[in-house]
């Protein structure tokens, strides 16, 4: 090779080479500002389900609901074509409509708002899995002038409930022989109907905190809660926990309960549960948790049982 051939190779890559070190050094150098950023392309919809969903939720949002379905697409499933508003779970894409038209109106996009839907719902579904363990942490019998809002959904199971407290007065008992004191855990009832149970004291707030937290790690949660995931888990997560919720709290038990209001929560229970139905082809499965509930409830006993 000639030598000015050579000559001009090398001081080439050493070109190259410098230049490189200096954007290794430069990517290095901003490397947390840059992540701090946001992308220069705006929030964007990732995956294949939800660009799919992303389309239909602009059609219905052009078209209205009528023509959203009667909609048959002829770009998809060709030669085909597919019925697609009666063939999806349009929860996702009414939710979206609706919070673009009366919540953030013209302040964000549409895409943004698909975007960001699934932080949103995944935010209520963590808040209402709280709710429900609060709900499921305060006893079925309540007295307000004697008895704090503690106790067990154990107690509701005759043969558990007897266990439960067994075990419970045992590491007391325990606890104050070691370490000299409960803690402040121990709960005697005083009503005379529960005979002077013994009780761990179980505060419902703390409860329905820890649970919060722990639903805001999970995994499962995590990935279907993720900025741009825009399919029906997102919704549908948050509209499962809601009817479980609400379920919940319209079985609450106790002395002052007032049974005159009771069907409110009922009615509002069935319409969380057509939300279910609506964005979920899960919502079978929520049928058969609550009939198994209510058979359990049904065969203890419980004040139900009466």
């Amino acid at each position: 090779m000639d030598s000015h051939c050579l000559g001009y190779f090398h001081s080439s890559s050493s070109s190259f080479n410098n230049n490189n070190n200096n954007n290794i050094n430069n990517n290095n150098t901003n490397a947390s500002s840059t992540t701090m950023h946001r992308n220069p392309t705006g929030p964007i919809i990732h995956e294949f389900d939800p660009y799919f969903n992303l389309r239909a939720t602009e059609y219905l949002y052009q078209h209205g609901a009528k023509k959203f379905f009667q909609w048959f697409d002829y770009l998809v499933w060709y030669p085909l074509g597919r019925p697609v508003g009666t063939t999806i779970y349009p929860g996702m894409q009414f939710s979206a409509v609706f919070i673009k038209q009366y919540i953030v109106g013209d302040s964000m996009s549409l895409n943004d708002v698909c975007c960001y839907i699934p932080a949103w719902f995944g935010v209520l579904a963590t808040f209402f899995t709280g709710m429900l363990a609060y709900e499921c942490s305060l006893p079925v019998i309540s007295d307000h002038e004697h008895e704090q809002p503690f106790g067990s959904i154990l107690d509701t199971i005759a043969p558990l409930s007897w266990l439960h407290r067994k075990i419970t007065g045992m590491g007391l008992t325990i606890m104050e022989t070691v370490l000299g004191t409960d803690l402040g855990l121990r709960h005697t009832s005083v009503l005379p109907k529960c005979n002077g149970w013994i009780d761990v004291s179980s505060p419902a707030v703390e409860i329905a905190l820890f649970t919060g937290m722990i639903m805001s790690i999970v995994p499962a949660h995590l990935m279907r809660s993720m900025g741009g995931g825009y399919d029906n888990e997102a919704v549908a997560v948050f509209a499962m926990v809601l009817t479980f919720y609400l379920w919940t709290r319209s079985l609450r038990g106790g002395m002052y309960v007032d049974s005159g209001f009771t069907w409110v929560w009922g009615a509002v229970t069935g319409v969380a549960y057509f939300n279910v139905s609506a964005t979920s082809l899960n919502y079978d499965v929520m049928v058969h948790v609550m009939h198994m509930h209510m058979h359990m409830l049904c065969a203890s006993t419980s004040p139900f049982a009466d």
